[in-house]
């Protein structure tokens, strides 16, 4: 990880610089061009070595790169990185050789092939922020209790939703509530309040507001459980500024893996 991070500093932030001197021009050029021709195939080199390491270790197996998410967003970062290596290739076997023979038109190609690189590597950061979202199949094999939701389907007069809790395991978790129907057609509540409560052992309970995403589903983070077993959920519905209806159904939580 660490050479990853390192090679990839190394290799696009020596791109703006050698744009900036490609635009000014003079005497200076043909020096930084031999220098950055002659120390960016090592650093290339060391960049798709230990990429392809993490890629092994994070992936796991070849069918998980379009089987899941982590994978389809690596397929993409690979595709720009391959584009990326296209145009580092096309600059450093050919248009910079051109512009050390003392070729003017080949000085604005790579001027503008360069632009092209910085846009791509932009692109590549861009996709990589993505996997903030997505865990690797690493990860989940490790504890995949983390990663996994259980939903209960709940429903009263005329209000229903379906109630999920991530991860069900002992510790932080998350609410959500989707699927609200009102007389069996989506609707967008007032407000929704989430509680969570464990009656035998005098826990709770713990309420929170719940927030509304695009999707139309209400979450609620901040919920810490000590316990495992049955937790009651309440979901609190607010209808209208004059009506609101209890949703109550219970969580199965699981111990935390040790």
């Amino acid at each position: 990880m660490f050479l990853h991070a390192v090679t990839v500093v190394l290799w696009i932030g020596a791109l703006v610089p050698l744009g900036a001197v490609l635009i000014r021009g003079g005497a200076a050029l043909p020096i930084v061009l031999r220098r950055f021709s002659r120390f960016i195939p090592a650093i290339v080199i060391v960049l798709a070595l230990s990429g392809t390491a993490l890629a092994v270790i994070q992936v796991q197996t070849i069918p998980a790169l379009w089987n899941i998410d982590y994978g389809r967003v690596l397929l993409a970062k690979l595709a720009l990185v391959a584009a990326l290596l296209l145009l580092a290739a096309l600059n450093r076997f050919y248009l910079t050789i051109a512009i050390l023979a003392g070729s003017a038109s080949a000085t604005l190609r790579l001027t503008r092939s360069v632009g092209a690189e910085i846009g791509l590597a932009t692109a590549v950061i861009a996709v990589l922020g993505l996997w903030r979202f997505t865990p690797p199949p690493r990860a989940i094999a490790a504890n995949p209790a983390l990663f996994e939701v259980q939903e209960v389907s709940s429903a009263k007069e005329g209000v229903g939703a379906i109630l999920s809790i991530r991860p069900p395991i002992v510790g932080p978790v998350r609410v959500e509530v989707g699927d609200l129907l009102l007389d069996g057609k989506p609707f967008e509540p007032v407000g929704v309040s989430i509680d969570l409560d464990k009656p035998s052992y005098g826990i709770g309970p713990f309420t929170r507001e719940a927030s509304p995403a695009s999707d139309g589903t209400y979450s609620a983070d901040g919920f810490v459980l000590p316990l495992d077993g049955f937790w009651i959920v309440r979901v609190t519905i607010l209808v209208t500024d004059f009506r609101s209806v209890t949703l109550t159904d219970v969580f199965d939580v699981q111990k935390a893996q040790q």
